[in-house]
This record gives structure tokens, sequence and C-alpha cells, in this order.
């Protein structure tokens, strides 16, 4: 049992990184779309709704993908001010306390109150309300599901690695950076 845990976390561990990477262009394109607006627009005198909505689709997957690279990476916000001096023993029991008790529940309710949100975008193939903007408001709206998946993974991975900690299977997980 443990050697498929063992591959489920080498699969993750390569997984985020990526996934942080990509974003991180992602961000990087961002900037030179916005800077392409700016000169358009004061040069030229010239606007494109698509760009200024990619805008918006970009910011989106970096922020909502970027929370589960960010609770994999252990840089996501907490209260350091215990958990950092913390024993290795003490933060697993925080990980997963916290991940069971805060992360399930709400990823729980994110998902059931966007499901329907996301299928009546997707049954309706919802759009922009602007001429020529991004007619795929549903993949936008989509993104709200990445969110909780990337999270969920991220903090299953957590949790299972302080739970094997704590059981004596494995070493004690990074963290308490």
């Amino acid at each position: 049992m443990i050697s498929f845990f063992e591959k489920f976390f080498a699969v993750t561990d390569r997984f985020f990184p990526k996934l942080g990477r990509v974003l991180g262009y992602l961000a990087l394109a961002m900037i030179f779309i916005q800077i392409g607006l700016i000169i358009f627009a004061g040069v030229f005198k010239m606007g494109s709704i698509v760009m200024q909505e990619s805008l918006i689709y970009i910011n989106s997957l970096v922020f909502l993908a970027g929370a589960g690279y960010t609770l994999s990476a252990d840089e996501h916000v907490r209260v350091d001010i215990i958990y950092r001096e913390a024993s290795p023993r003490y933060r697993a029991w925080v990980n997963i306390l916290g991940c069971l008790f805060f992360i399930a529940p709400l990823m729980n309710l994110i998902w059931r109150t966007a499901m329907p949100w996301v299928k009546s975008s997707w049954a309706l193939s919802e759009g922009s309300i602007d001429m020529g903007g991004i007619q795929a408001v549903y993949l936008l709206k989509s993104m709200i599901l990445i969110f909780v998946i990337f999270v969920s993974l991220a903090a299953f991975v957590l949790g299972a690695r302080s739970l094997f900690y704590l059981l004596g299977k494995i070493d004690a997980p990074e963290g308490g950076k």
C-alpha cells in the first residue's frame, strides 16, 4: 500500500513544480499582453476586447490553479509563529487537522456551490457579453473547479504524508519554512 502512495507522491512531486513553471510563464504572458494593450491604445488608438478578456482568463488560471501549487510548495498563508518552530510531529498534526477540518470542508462547499453554476454555463455554451469577446465563459467558470481539484490534490498529499510520518512509515515531510 505504501508503494502506491510513494508512486503517487512521486507523480505529484513532478506535477506541481511543472504546473508552477507553466503558471509563471502565463504570468509573464499577462505582462506582455498588458503592455501590448497599453501600446496599442496609446500609440495606435486601438483596443482589443479579446486581448482584454484574455487577461481575465489567464489571471484566473494563474491564481486558481496556482493555489494548489502554492499549497504543494508549502508557500501558502498560515500563522507561522508557532508552526515554524514546532516539532515535525506537531506540524504533521496541524497539517492533518487543517486538511480534514478546514480544507476538505471548504473545497466540498466550493465544489457543491460552483458545480450547478458551471454546468449551466456549459449547457448554454456561455460566452462573453461583449461583441467580439471570448465566447468561452464556461471555461472561465470551470477554473473554479480546477481550483478545487488542485487544492484538494495538494491537501491530500500533505495530509497523507503527514499521516505516514506519524505512523513512522516515512521521514518528516518538508515544511515549516
